[in-house]
């Protein structure tokens, strides 16, 4: 490794360690942020090993204990790397825009590059059905009816569920393609 990637990389570790853990921040989180820390330097020797599944654990563990927006980047990374790529754009999008105004030309550049990656490996799914409906994606909820936009999901064999209270779940199995949108137009009446 270079040094100059080697240095940045350290800055940005200590970065996010500091804004997980800021000192003035300590006694309003009590064990919160100190447990926060422990779990993302965990996270962050796991995924220095290569063990990015467990890399992925202890950095979704540091965010649900003290959510920061930099983990974002980090859970982003493991995702892509770990085949999630639905995920890592949403971590990618998340980090992008909380970040906002926070973030360096480095760090916007090296976040962008990634999602714009990102976005021409992962699926896309537009599902059309009665507004109000939750639509949950191999059993985790992605959201509800109508969307915005497609939801990015991985590609291959994907169990679709669409349920509405006072209807019968409509589940569906698709095969989603790299690259590809897949539009599902649902009718729970």
């Amino acid at each position: 490794m270079k040094i100059p990637n080697l240095l940045a990389s350290t800055l940005a570790s200590l970065i996010v360690v500091l804004s997980i853990c800021p000192s003035e921040g300590w006694a309003q989180s009590g064990g919160n942020a100190v447990e926060a820390r422990r779990h993302y330097e965990q996270g962050r020797d796991h995924e220095d090993s290569g063990d990015l599944a467990r890399a992925l654990e202890e950095y979704a563990r540091a965010m649900e204990l003290r959510p920061v927006f930099r983990l974002h980047r980090h859970l982003g990374r493991v995702c892509q790397g770990l085949g999630r790529y639905g995920e890592a754009i949403e971590h990618y999008r998340r980090f992008l825009d909380e970040g906002g105004d926070r973030l360096d030309a480095e760090e916007r550049q090296e976040a962008q590059e990634a999602l714009d990656s990102l976005m021409t490996t992962a699926s896309r799914l537009r599902i059309e059905a009665e507004a109000g409906a939750s639509v949950y994606v191999d059993g985790r909820l992605r959201g509800t009816t109508p969307f915005d936009s497609s939801i990015m999901v991985d590609p291959g064999e994907r169990l679709i569920e669409i349920r509405l209270e006072g209807f019968r779940t409509e589940r569906r199995e698709v095969e989603l393609v790299s690259g590809r949108e897949l539009v599902l137009e649902i009718s729970l009446t």
